[in-house]
């Protein structure tokens, strides 16, 4: 979603058009570009109730240039990271990162850069997922054993070739040393169904 115009803006520009300027002229003094600015004739050339009351071109352009170098010369701001252990947990550093996130789409919205805001808020609902999943994980009972099904069907027939190997060989009797009888079936006993 894009950001609206600054009416102001729109405004002058406009009455830069009508007083001769050519649209190159007048998308360089603005700062936007030369398509922009046949937009903005486009869908706003009339006069346009919705646009701000007329000031000067130059005085719109400073105005737009003090809030840049007001941003310019803020402090930046030390990093959240910096405050966190070198040992920190993944879910401290990503409680940290979506923290951080929500703070830059609260800045951006105040300056009124919805875009900005959009992509900050995104990165943070994404992270939050990551924080669940790190979280769900971090409550599975450490006295639980998860085996996967094909680990527990390779013990079965790795125990069932042994037992076939033991008994291809003849057992005898400890008393009498009679070979004894043995037969192997793959059917479970009769009562463990």
């Amino acid at each position: 979603m894009r950001n609206p115009p600054d009416p102001a803006l729109v405004r002058l520009a406009l009455d830069e058009l009508r007083s001769g300027s050519s649209p190159a002229d007048v998308a360089a003094a603005a700062g936007v570009s030369e398509a922009c600015i046949k937009q903005w004739r486009k869908k706003y050339g009339g006069n346009d109730p919705a646009l701000a009351p007329r000031t000067s071109m130059p005085a719109a352009l400073e105005a737009r240039e003090a809030q840049r170098e007001a941003r310019a010369e803020e402090p930046p701001k030390p990093s959240a990271f910096a405050a966190l252990p070198a040992d920190a947990s993944a879910l401290d550093r990503n409680r940290v990162m979506q923290a951080e996130q929500v703070r830059i789409a609260d800045e951006a919205m105040a300056i009124g850069n919805y875009s900005a805001a959009q992509r900050a808020l995104r990165d943070a609902s994404n992270l939050s997922l990551v924080i669940a999943r790190i979280e769900k994980e971090g409550r599975s009972d450490g006295d639980q054993l998860h085996i996967s099904k094909a680990e527990i069907d390779a013990a079965k027939k790795s125990y069932r070739e042994r037992v076939r190997t033991l008994l291809d060989r003849p057992l005898l009797c400890a008393h009498c040393s009679r070979e004894l009888s043995i037969a192997w079936t793959d059917a479970p006993p009769a009562d463990q169904t």
